[in-house]
């Protein structure tokens, strides 16, 4: 690894993180277009054949539901330079419109955006819709001319500087869409800057597939096995997307594929841990963000009910110190209280574990100091050992923080309000509750992190910024 300063690192983090966020873009629209029902018609008996009546009907759907036939095979940069045509030589796009490659990655990034789309008629209200990922959202249908692309258009929503950097320096390689059986999706991507190969893996999207098989066989089985055997499946495609690239750059380079750099979110981050541990050779830079690791809710059970044991500690020793200012100074209440602790402990099942109410209560104490690290100045401390070189794969893990746990000020599920006192349950909650803006993000040991949560699992109990992990504090409304 080379060795970079501590703000070309964090650069870094936000380049891939980019990365893993345009792996859930539609990127099969760029070199595929949709057919509806009109298509097939034309197809069958010819454009001047088709009954008017059947192609006026198929029009008024469309108004609805736009259709996309735009694409231009353009694989970097987001304007054209020269007309688009179809295979009767009739112009589908203009010289200067948007790239089909810049409106997918638009339709992403800019995904929760109201748009205002131009009028069907002058008689209609312009109508007002969410992006929704879709690129079809670009899409304007009037009823009295054929459908157009609106970006960049003048009143009308315009290409955001974000997507025009994207896609102006990561060159779209080679696109994996949706498989249909697991789900499985990927991007392989050239950086035009870093002169080198990054894969993006998708994450969870809202299907069957995703949900039930991914992400149930990480929580249960340990691993999201149906989507990794497709990545293995399809590895292939992907390593001689990069070879023919090769060639196409400079015919005399047939250097076998090596320092890839993998990212990926959630689901995603999984799936480029997995491929780091079956490829290691292969790869130079892993980048996950809120992603789980191995080993499922089985691996991360002890965590999570160590985590709820030490609440109800802290819980039942706050009731004995109030009870006895009060009640009892001679500690009678204390033994009864640690009596119903020993049985608590024991439901969850650790019968053989012989801490005491006081030490499981500095677990918690102990979690919140390592906590304390997410807004210490000493985080860029640990960024910047990140950055210094290493001889195996290169790991980050970022986790982003839903709130600053460590702070009695702390806005969390409770008001400060409510206990803000140095002895607050409220930070406790919001431990057990868990910091992490991704439940799935807890599950499992993560690649590279495995052996040191081995010699203790309170290294990965523990929410603090090591070389390899990294936590980012956000706001969360």
């Amino acid at each position: 690894m080379s060795q970079i300063s501590t703000k070309e690192q964090i650069i870094k983090f936000k380049d891939y993180a980019d990365i893993a966020d345009a792996s859930y873009a539609m990127l099969h629209w760029v070199s595929e277009n949709e057919k509806n029902g009109l298509d097939d018609l034309y197809s069958r008996v010819g454009k001047d054949k088709a009954p008017e009546k059947i192609v006026n009907s198929y029009k008024k759907q469309e108004i609805e539901k736009p259709v996309w036939r735009y694409k231009d095979n353009i694989r970097i940069g987001d304007i054209l330079s020269e007309d688009i045509r179809d295979k009767n030589d009739n112009i589908i796009k203009e010289a200067g419109s948007p790239t089909a490659y810049a409106l997918t990655i638009e339709a992403r990034f800019n995904q929760d955006m109201v748009i205002t789309k131009p009028k069907v008629n002058e008689q209609s209200e312009p109508k007002v819709k969410s992006i929704d990922n879709e690129v079809q959202s670009f899409i304007a249908t009037p009823d009295d001319k054929p459908p157009y692309i609106f970006v960049n258009k003048e009143n009308f929503h315009q290409i955001s500087l974000r997507t025009k950097a994207f896609v102006n320096r990561y060159e779209l390689v080679h696109h994996i869409k949706n498989t249909s059986i697991t789900g499985f999706s990927s991007t392989l991507f050239y950086d035009s800057k870093f002169k080198n190969y990054i894969i993006g893996f998708r994450g969870t999207e809202l299907e069957l597939n995703d949900l039930v098989l991914a992400d149930g066989m990480i929580t249960f089985l340990g691993a999201g096995l149906s989507q990794i055997a497709s990545m293995a499946m399809l590895k292939g495609d992907m390593y001689d997307a990069i070879r023919e690239h090769k060639l196409n750059l400079n015919p005399n380079d047939k250097s076998e594929v090596s320092n890839l750099v993998l990212s990926g979110h959630s689901l995603g981050g999984h799936l480029a841990q997995s491929f780091a541990f079956l490829y290691t050779k292969d790869v130079k830079e892993l980048y996950t963000f809120n992603a789980p690791g191995f080993g499922g809710i089985y691996a991360s059970l002890l965590t999570i009910s160590l985590r709820f044991v030490s609440f109800i500690a802290k819980a039942i020793l706050k009731g004995v110190r109030w009870i006895a200012r009060v009640l009892d100074p001679n500690g009678f209440v204390g033994k009864i209280a640690s009596s119903i602790f020993n049985k608590i402990k024991n439901m969850f099942g650790f019968k053989d574990d012989k801490s005491t109410l006081k030490e499981c209560v500095n677990v918690v104490q102990n979690n919140e100091k390592a906590c304390k690290e997410v807004g210490d100045k000493k985080v860029s401390s640990n960024i910047n050992k990140s950055s210094k070189g290493s001889h195996e794969v290169e790991i980050h893990h970022c986790d982003s923080v839903r709130h600053k746990i460590y702070d009695k000020n702390d806005e969390g599920l409770f008001d400060a309000s409510d206990d803000s006192g140095e002895d607050s349950l409220k930070r406790d909650w919001n431990q057990l509750y868990e910091p992490s803006t991704s439940v799935i993000s807890d599950l499992g040991f993560r690649y590279g992190l495995g052996a040191e949560s081995l010699d203790g699992h309170l290294a990965e109990y523990d929410y603090k910024n090591t070389k390899k992990l990294h936590l980012i504090n956000i706001l969360v409304a």
